[in-house]
């Protein structure tokens, strides 16, 4: 089994005589249709290509997990939506430390907040800043004061350090300036790249480009004006049986040249409840700043059989970056406290248009 395989959505073999009467042979092929589809995970879409899930961990103790950013040294931070900490984890999953998020909110025996009271981290983004590895972590904004919060913290001699910030003014300028109302704001995932934050709005499919510096006052200086501009860029996705993919993280390649991002396909209507997943698929872009719109490919996510998954993907980090092609790693959430890592590979020739990897061969 190749990495990348043609999609095969509902192609069904059904061995009929030439003698078998045009009846039978519909008959057969609605119970061969209904059977497959109520048992068996449904291949991906006509017309989509697939990349295959080629690992798959089980994230012990890491509840709801939606935001992953690389922190060095084979470490990585984890954020969930409903968890009540931050997890530095290793390339296996393992739980190597943590610091508390929320920490007047009751939890439940798994380490979960309740929905109605969480500050719902859905973004995450590290980046290098004078030698420090920072990071910011980002409230989706789905709802006013309660999820309008943001995590600012380092990661520094294998120890990291967090302060949280009620944000909502940062909030309310980001969606006056990029021409947002309250309902459709819904932050799924975060970049930073040189001296810009991108927000991805999962809503309706929009990056949000705002000069990093001033974003971080504004957020540190609740009811102090620090005024931003916001350049918005959006990203055209495909549909899959009528549901739109909504994009849900993002990271860019070392030398900025291209943003890969994941898309959950959920069939849902509003920002706060969750829907039926449906899946998910990966794209990439040639990143350009001057330009506000891109139609890119994308790739449904697929089993070694073909099969379309069924997973939520949430958030992505890339593990290498060479001549052959792109690993990279992904975190799911299953909506009901579960977490999963991914890894999933892209073949260069794939990858158009071609852009050769960065030196490092990493993020």
């Amino acid at each position: 089994m190749i990495g990348l395989q043609r999609g095969i959505c509902d192609q069904l073999h059904i061995g009929c005589s030439y003698t078998m009467s045009v009846l039978t042979a519909l008959l057969l092929l609605f119970a061969g249709t209904h059977s497959s589809c109520a048992q068996q995970p449904q291949p991906a879409s006509e017309g989509y290509d697939g990349v295959v899930v080629s690992r798959r961990i089980t994230l012990q103790g890491l509840s709801s997990a939606s935001g992953l950013g690389r922190l060095g040294d084979g470490n990585w931070l984890i954020v969930g939506d409903d968890d009540a900490d931050l997890h530095v984890v290793d390339h296996n999953g393992t739980v190597l430390g943590t610091a508390n998020l929320q920490s007047s909110a009751a939890v439940d025996p798994d380490g979960r907040i309740d929905k109605a009271v969480k500050r719902d981290y859905e973004a995450l983004a590290t980046y290098d800043d004078a030698g420090i590895r920072r990071f910011i972590a980002l409230g989706s904004g789905s709802k006013v004061r309660t999820r309008t919060w943001v995590a600012l913290g380092t990661w520094q001699g294998n120890k990291i350090t967090v302060q949280e910030y009620q944000a909502s003014d940062f909030y309310a300028q980001v969606m006056g300036r990029a021409n947002i109302t309250p309902e459709y704001l819904n932050i799924e995932g975060a970049v930073v790249i040189d001296d810009r934050l991108l927000l991805l709005n999962r809503e309706d499919n929009k990056i949000l480009s705002i000069d990093l510096g001033l974003a971080l006052q504004s957020i540190m200086n609740q009811g102090i004006e620090s005024l931003f501009e916001v350049d918005v860029i959006q990203i055209d996705l495909p549909d899959f049986a009528g549901v739109v993919s909504g994009l849900s993280g993002a990271c860019m390649d070392s030398a900025g040249n291209r943003l890969y991002f994941c898309a959950s396909i959920e069939d849902k209507t509003g920002t706060i409840q969750d829907g039926q997943i449906l899946g998910s698929c990966v794209g990439w872009v040639a990143w350009d700043p001057t330009k506000d719109h891109f139609a890119p490919r994308t790739l449904h996510l697929i089993d070694e059989l073909g099969n379309r998954t069924f997973d939520k993907l949430e958030s992505l980090e890339i593990l290498t970056d060479d001549l052959t092609g792109v690993r990279l790693a992904g975190v799911t959430d299953d909506d009901t406290g579960g977490s999963e890592w991914l890894e999933f590979f892209i073949p260069r020739e794939v990858l158009q248009p071609q852009i050769l990897p960065p030196s490092d061969g990493k993020d």
